[in-house]
C-alpha cells in the first residue's frame, strides 16, 4: 500500500470507506462477471479499504 493511499484512508470517515468498499466491491464484481481482468490498484485498494476498517473496528471494541 502506497504512503498517499495509507493517508487517504486515515483521514477518511468510516462512512466514506464503507462507501468506498461498497464501490469498489460492486465494480470488482462486474468486471468478473464480464471477463475483465481486475486491475491490480483496485484490488489493492480494497484490501486496504478493508484492513482500514477492521483497524477502526478493533480500536472501538477496545475501548
Amino acid at each position: 500500500m502506497t504512503e498517499q493511499l495509507e493517508q487517504q484512508l486515515s483521514s477518511a470517515s468510516t462512512e466514506e470507506l464503507m462507501q468506498r468498499k461498497r464501490e469498489l466491491e460492486n465494480g470488482l464484481s462486474a468486471a468478473t462477471i464480464h471477463g475483465v481482468e481486475i486491475p491490480e490498484d483496485l484490488a489493492n485498494e480494497l484490501q486496504a479499504t478493508q484492513n482500514e476498517l477492521a483497524r477502526r473496528s478493533r480500536a472501538v471494541s477496545h475501548t
